[in-house]
Parts: C-alpha cells; structure tokens; sequence
C-alpha cells in the first residue's frame, strides 16, 4: 500500500485493534502470484503485493487467527517517520511464541561492575536486558514487571528478594552460570 517496498529487516509500527507496537519484518516467507496463486520467493514487497510475511514485534500481541475473528485478527503497518499506513494485515498465526522459561524475569550479580558485564554477556547472546539502578525494594518488583512485559531482563547488583542470584566473580564465572540455565554466551 505505498511506494517504498517492503523489506526483510525493516521496522515498522503495527496497529492491532487499539493497541500499537514496534513490528520488524524478519522475514518475507512467499508473494503470492495473483494469476496463478503459485508462491514465489521475494526479498521485497511492492505496491499491492500480497505474501506471507513473519513480524516480531516487540510487546505480545492478543490475538485471534483472521478467520475466527475479522476484528482481532487484523492489522494495518505504519510507516513511522511519515505516519503513513503501508500495509494491511490478516494474522494468521503465531510463528514462536516467546517464553521467559531460559531465563528468570530477575537475576542478581554480586556488585555493579559484574552485573553490567551479565548485561552486556546476555546482550551477545540476543537476549534485551537492563541493570536496575536507584530503585528501592519496594519498586523493584514494579520494575521487573514492566520490563517483562517488554520482553526485557532484569538484573541487579545484590541481594533482591525474588532475584535468581549468579554466585559469580568473573565472566568465567558468568558464562558457566548462564550455561547452567541453558543460555549460550
């Protein structure tokens, strides 16, 4: 639905119902040949193109499959620089539904320095996370709440309550707990 194509790699707004998230094309699966119905391959989507594309976004969404439920089943992607609606969405299924089960929503280090090596540890692995600074016991679990919902970890310096906590000194130390938990560094 507009000029520019359509491109693995490119992010863009998706608005599903009311709710609006971050969407990256991650993969463009096949483009239909409106003639023949046949699949094609593609890298790229034009103008009134119709395919199968995979989307991550990066909050869940709730959804129905479009054909059980035309209302929460659709979408629209916006272009978020010019706010101009580029495409129109019937959701299918979910691909992957992503799981926290690798990792806990909190994990503790035992000081500042090797909590923010954990992050930039996991960060290599592909997982998004974040060291708490500043926030009292009380707004922790707040905290971790919010950013789970992101699809995002938490981590600490210290002893928090709820916190799965990395008896580590050293990367080597860091890198042998994630492997524990089943996390590759």
């Amino acid at each position: 639905m507009h000029e520019e194509p359509l491109e693995a790699g490119k992010t863009y707004l998706l608005k599903q119902t009311s709710r609006v998230v971050r969407a990256e094309v991650k993969r463009i699966a096949y483009r239909v040949d409106v003639n023949s119905l046949e699949h094609l391959d593609a890298t790229e989507l034009k103008m009134n193109d119709i395919a199968e594309v995979e989307f991550e976004t990066n909050l869940p969404l709730f959804f129905d499959a479009y054909r059980e439920n035309r209302v929460t089943g659709a979408a629209i992607l916006i272009d978020p620089l010019s706010n101009a609606t580029v495409g129109a969405l019937m959701i299918d299924r979910a691909v992957r539904t992503v799981t926290r089960n690798d990792l806990p929503a909190l994990l503790a280090a035992a000081h500042i320095d090797l909590a923010e090596r954990l992050r930039e540890l996991l960060a290599a692995a592909g997982h998004r996370a974040v060291v708490l600074h500043g926030f009292t016991p009380d707004e922790v679990p707040v905290a971790v709440r919010a950013l789970q919902l992101a699809g995002v970890l938490a981590i600490v310096a210290g002893a928090v309550e709820g916190a799965t906590v990395l008896d580590a000194t050293d990367d080597a130390g860091l890198i042998a707990a994630l492997a524990e938990m089943g996390v590759t560094v």
